[in-house]
């Protein structure tokens, strides 16, 4: 039985601020209290425990939670997330609401220097190596972690350090190691946004390319066998939508974005660009 959905922490200013929680250029946006609903009708013990530590931590130690677990686990903290890699560090802050649909806010002075200067890559950025499923399900997360941050600086009117970011991103998760995927697309409109379009233009090409023959594939199954990938099918579709509104609607590119618009009609017909 949970006898209220509705929960509070209150928050020490003057702790927080002490001991690096919140730095002192942000003192003005902390809340008096962190207000949340849970978003479900039942706890696991799990969720308890996590209660049990917001309720006895008083600010005294950071507290994180990863950021490749459902979002359940966050059982509706996430407004007051702050991303800081793999992990969101609870802030006494409320992120201001975002298109993009991801948990908390990004410090992008924080992350940089994380993305840019401490994280190691175990190799993949540097050798021939065999990226199991596990493996190429955490850089999904890795490249996420890249687009917000180059997204945010994108915000703050920092192309340059965008730019380097997006370079960082391709460099160490290149595609011989991990291929191409759909968080590679948003990598190449933020490279648009920042002002480089000869490699967005790259790498949308690459990803025409992938995504094509995986569509021209899936449509040239038995109907028997292709019922069973009808996600990916229409995964496939929609990324290759994306990718002509891009080049031609978000961030024109001439006759690239034509030429890729010519190109794909035949495999999508007169609903191409549907999705607006």
């Amino acid at each position: 039985y949970i006898p209220t959905k509705k929960l509070k922490i209150s928050v020490d200013k003057q702790k927080v601020l002490a001991n690096g929680t919140v730095p002192a250029d942000k003192a003005d946006q902390i809340v008096d209290n962190i207000t949340w609903n849970i978003k479900k009708n039942y706890l696991f013990k799990n969720d308890l425990t996590i209660l049990d530590i917001l309720a006895s931590n008083n600010w005294e130690r950071p507290i994180y939670f990863a950021s490749t677990t459902g979002i359940d686990s966050y059982i509706g903290l996430e407004d007051y997330f702050r991303a800081e890699g793999m992990a969101y560090r609870l802030v006494p802050i409320k992120k201001t609401p975002n298109p993009d649909g991801n948990p908390g806010y990004v410090n992008s002075e924080i992350l940089y220097d994380r993305l840019m200067n401490n994280f190691h890559w175990g190799g993949m950025d540097v050798s021939d190596i065999y990226m199991d499923e596990t493996n190429r399900r955490m850089t999904m997360s890795l490249r996420i972690t890249f687009s917000r941050l180059s997204q945010q600086l994108i915000d703050e009117n920092d192309k340059e350090k965008a730019l380097e970011v997006l370079d960082k991103a391709f460099e160490v998760m290149p595609e011989k190691n991990v291929p191409y995927d759909v968080f590679v697309m948003y990598l190449a409109e933020n490279y648009y946004a920042a002002g480089d379009s000869e490699k967005g233009n790259q790498i949308i090409a690459r990803l025409a390319d992938i995504f094509e023959q995986e569509l021209l594939y899936y449509n040239s199954l038995d109907p028997k066998f292709a019922k069973s990938i009808t996600r990916e099918k229409q995964q496939a579709g929609a990324i290759l939508n994306r990718l002509v509104i891009i080049t031609n609607q978000m961030y024109p590119q001439g006759e690239f974005g034509e030429q890729l618009r010519e190109r794909l009609n035949p495999v999508f017909g007169s609903g191409l660009q549907q999705n607006r």
